[in-house]
């Protein structure tokens, strides 16, 4: 399922322990009522990974960091944080939580986004259902690079520290008085609001592109249609090939935004790829009347 921007094969990835769906589908429940919030909240549909099946079919014999790879790309991740998920050793933290982190960072939003108020939130989006132990706290702190901010659903009375549920509307029973409710619709409106900061984050992009890449004092015209052809690796070692087919398509993405603006799909524009043909060849071929061609890439 594609993602609400362009780019991104899901709007969400719901990360999470085994052990923590086992005893009463609590994952399961959250997210079915997530996706319910989400449809009374955000016009788009958004897409929600969510793998009830604990390595999605992965073998022994498979990759499990090129297999996930596609599905951790992203715009937020919500892993269900509980005293079993900061575990090192566990598939959850090591290949989805770091592996995510990683990753958002390298990308073209980054991991901390402005929102439109002004404000800075994370697309890792926690979302914590028990009180962790110091150590976990300070693992999750130390690769995050600050404070665990999260959205709780946690029960607490004495002696108990367990999961929020559906059915428990008495927060006067409950020593952190909340309504599960109530939780389910503050999670929906932080995605709602990091989505409309990454929409706006992206549009900043397209201006830059385009006042990188048309004439100074140009404007984008009715007729005006452009094809980006895949960017050459012209170092010795030639491995830079999968970074210059990444630059060639967020341009792509880019300008696909554009109004007013005809934009040639990487599937065609890739056609000419390592092409010997003459630019306005290509151009005819395509129906363009603007080429953007770089023949090499640094570092």
């Amino acid at each position: 399922m594609a993602s609400i921007i362009e780019g991104y094969n899901y709007d969400i990835f719901i990360s999470y322990r085994q052990n923590d769906n086992k005893y009463d589908g609590w994952v399961t429940e959250f997210v079915d009522n997530l996706n319910k919030e989400l449809e009374a909240n955000i016009k788009d549909k958004v897409s929600v990974y969510f793998d009830i099946n604990p390595h999605d079919g992965l073998l022994e014999t498979h990759s499990v960091d090129r297999s996930l790879e596609d599905k951790l790309k992203c715009l937020i991740f919500i892993p269900i944080i509980s005293r079993t998920y900061c575990d090192p050793k566990s598939f959850a933290w090591q290949h989805e939580f770091c592996a995510f982190n990683k990753l958002a960072k390298e990308d073209q939003f980054g991991k901390d986004i402005r929102l439109v108020s002004g404000n800075v939130a994370s697309r890792i989006l926690s979302v914590k259902i028990h009180d962790l132990d110091p150590e976990d706290q300070t693992l999750l702190e130390n690769e995050l690079g600050g404070t665990l901010r999260c959205i709780e659903f946690i029960y607490k009375s004495a002696g108990v520290n367990r999961p929020l549920r559906t059915n428990e509307d008495h927060p006067q029973d409950n020593i952190n008085k909340t309504y599960y409710r109530d939780q389910i619709n503050k999670v929906a409106n932080a995605i709602k609001d990091i989505i409309t900061g990454l929409n706006k984050g992206q549009q900043s992009s397209v201006i830059e592109i385009q006042e990188k890449f048309l004439p100074a004092g140009k404007m984008i015209k009715q007729e005006n249609s452009i094809a980006v052809l895949p960017f050459v690796d012209m170092r010795t070692q030639k491995d830079q090939e999968y970074f210059c087919d990444g630059i060639s398509e967020e341009i792509i993405n880019a300008l696909a935004h554009l109004e007013n603006l005809k934009v040639i799909s990487r599937t065609s524009s890739f056609v000419f790829k390592n092409s010997k043909e003459d630019i306005r060849e290509i151009g005819t071929r395509l129906d363009v009347n603007r080429i953007n061609h770089c023949n090499s890439t640094t570092g």
